[in-house]
């Protein structure tokens, strides 16, 4: 993002292709691009619409790194749509 801006979350959206989807991922933030802070885990369903995540608290982040842990089903690659930060 161009500046620091106070983050609540993230918006997924992801292909309308089932195979590939984010099945568990995590996220990262940082306002340095340089060091990074875990949010926490996060678990998406295989389906075609819009994915809330919440970070339990706001924080202050200029960067964020969507990280896959594993897809669906257990495929070696994955795939969005749209990220948007809130």
């Amino acid at each position: 993002m161009k500046n620091t801006k106070t983050l609540h979350g993230l918006y997924f959206w992801p292909s309308n292709v089932a195979t590939g989807n984010p099945q568990i991922v995590h996220v990262e933030v940082s306002n340095d691009g340089a060091n990074q802070t875990y949010t926490g885990e996060y678990t998406f369903e295989n389906v075609y619409q819009r994915f809330p995540i919440y970070f339990s608290t706001p924080v202050q982040a200029r960067y964020f790194w969507f990280v896959a842990d594993s897809s669906f089903p257990n495929t070696h690659f994955t795939h969005l749509q749209e990220v948007d930060a809130f």
